[in-house]
C-alpha cells in the first residue's frame, strides 16, 4: 500500500499523466486514510475492497487473469496475502464502511467529534497575546463536554476518551475537517453503492478542485501544528513542500465566533 505522502503526489501529478485508474485508485486510498489514519490493516482491506468495487464497475465481473495487465500489475504491487487474509476471514470490521451510515448525530461520531474539535483550535481566537489563552485541547474539551454549543453528542465526555479519540484520528484532523465542513463531504464514498465507479470517476475529472482541497488542508494542518503542544503533536505534514497552504475562505469564520465560544466558556470555567 502506498503510504499517504504517495498518494498525495500521485494526485497532485493526475494532470499531467493520462493513467486515470491509479488517479481513481489514490482518490480510494485517500478516502480510506481519512477513515483510517493508523489502523493501517483496516485502511488497507477498506481500500482493496473500494479498488475492486471500482473495477467492477468499470470493466465487470471478470476474472482477475482477463483485466488489463496495468490493473493486475497495480493489484500484485499494491496489495499483500495478508489484506486478503484479512478480509477472508473476517478480521476486518464486518461494516467497514459503516461511517457512511446517517444517524442522529450527522455521518460516523468519530469524524463528528474530530470537526468539532478542529472547528473550536481553528477559530477560537480570543485578543489577548498570552498563548496559555489561546485555544487547546483542554479548552475544547471543556466546552464540548460542558456546553451544547457543539450539540448533545459530547455532553459529559471524559478526558481521556476525548484525549484517546483526539490521538486516533489528529494525523488525518485536517483532512476530514476540510472535507466534512468546506467541501460538502465529497470524500465521502461507499465502495458498496451501484454508482460508486461514476463517483470516483467525477472526482477523478475535477484536478482543480482536488489541488484546491489539498491546499486548503495543508494551511489547517499548518495552523494546527502551530496551535498542539508537544503533549499532542502532529506528525509531519504529509503535504509538507508538495502544496502551499491557503486559508480557507474567511467568510466561513468571522470574530462572532469567538466571541460566542468565549462566552461559553467563561459560563462553565
Amino acid at each position: 500500500m502506498q503510504d499517504i505522502s504517495s498518494v498525495i503526489r500521485l494526485l497532485l501529478s493526475a494532470k499531467d499523466s493520462p493513467d486515470e485508474m491509479h488517479l481513481m485508485e489514490s482518490i480510494i486510498q485517500l478516502c480510506m486514510y481519512l477513515r483510517y489514519p493508523i489502523d493501517e490493516a483496516d485502511r488497507d482491506a477498506a481500500s482493496l475492497g473500494g479498488f475492486m468495487s471500482l473495477l467492477l464497475g468499470k470493466f465487470g465481473d471478470l476474472k482477475i487473469s482477463s483485466l488489463p495487465v496495468e490493473i493486475k500489475e497495480t493489484i500484485m504491487d499494491r496489495y499483500n496475502v495478508s489484506t486478503l487474509y484479512y478480509i477472508c476471514n473476517n478480521l476486518v470490521e464486518s461494516d467497514v464502511y459503516y461511517d457512511v451510515k446517517k444517524n442522529a448525530y450527522g455521518y460516523r461520531s468519530d469524524f463528528n467529534f474530530i470537526t468539532k474539535v478542529v472547528h473550536f483550535l481553528l477559530w477560537y481566537k480570543p485578543q489577548s497575546n498570552r498563548k496559555r489563552d489561546g485555544a487547546s485541547l483542554k479548552k475544547a474539551h471543556l466546552l464540548l463536554s460542558n456546553t451544547k454549543f457543539y450539540g448533545e453528542k459530547w455532553r459529559n465526555i471524559a478526558w481521556t476518551t476525548f484525549r484517546r479519540r483526539w490521538l486516533k484520528y489528529v494525523d488525518a484532523s485536517a483532512f476530514i475537517y476540510v472535507n466534512y465542513n468546506h467541501y460538502r463531504n465529497f470524500l465521502h464514498l461507499d465502495p458498496r453503492s451501484p454508482d460508486f465507479a461514476t463517483s470516483v470517476s467525477k472526482i477523478a475529472s475535477d484536478h482543480q478542485r482536488i489541488e484546491r482541497y489539498l491546499e486548503n488542508v495543508a494551511w489547517v494542518y499548518q495552523a494546527l501544528d502551530e496551535i498542539l503542544d508537544y503533549r499532542t503533536p502532529l506528525n509531519p505534514s504529509p503535504l509538507e513542500r508538495l502544496v502551499t497552504p491557503v486559508p480557507l475562505d474567511p467568510i466561513k469564520m468571522r470574530s462572532g465566533v469567538t466571541k460566542l465560544l468565549e462566552q461559553e466558556l467563561a459560563r462553565v470555567r
